[in-house]
């Protein structure tokens, strides 16, 4: 039999509350947390620009045919393949970065938040866990991110075969291949 006292302090509410003081304090002892949001952004421009230049090389590499009145481009395999490529690539990339930010933050919130002495922690901590991160755990992000591109792409793939089995005339042929993706 546990006391009205013990409940109360050990009721969902006050632990919530607790945690939210606790993640209070964290982010005031260390304010490069806060910013390092801003970084993963920037990373993620950094890529995002050349990314995206290549992309209007690859989509300009085709050849325009008039069909039914209309001008449309027309790609061959290697340059379809090429746009697979690319849409993988940018899963990959941009699940990274944001894998290695989590894993940089979190190692800067858990070691203010198990170290005793707090009056050690500052802003060199995010410091500390940006290369801790980088020099032990860039695998860990690279295959965390690689296992997301992976599924990505593929229900990438399946949408794509999905819009063009829209296309199809024949019910039974449609239901068919609805079914099977």
């Amino acid at each position: 039999h546990r006391s009205r006292r013990w409940r109360r302090a050990h009721a969902p509410s006050t632990r919530l509350v607790r945690l939210v003081r606790a993640a209070s304090t964290a982010s005031r002892a260390t304010d490069r947390a806060q910013v390092f949001p801003v970084v993963q952004v920037l990373a993620l421009i950094v890529f995002v620009i050349p990314w995206f230049i290549y992309c209007l090389f690859l989509a300009s590499s085709g050849e325009m045919e008039t069909v039914k009145g209309a001008r449309q481009m027309v790609y061959d395999e290697t340059t379809f393949k090429a746009g697979w490529y690319m849409i993988f690539v940018y899963f990959w990339s941009s699940e990274f970065i944001i894998a290695l930010g989590q894993i940089i933050l979190a190692l800067a919130v858990s070691t203010w938040y198990f170290t005793r002495d707090k009056g050690k922690i500052g802003n060199a901590t995010v410091i500390w866990s940006f290369k801790q991160g980088a020099w032990y755990h860039w695998g860990t992000a690279a295959f965390g991110s690689l296992i997301i591109a992976i599924i990505k792409t593929i229900r990438a793939m399946i949408k794509y075969i999905q819009k063009k089995c829209k296309n199809i005339k024949n019910p039974v042929a449609k239901k068919i291949a609805m079914a099977v993706l």
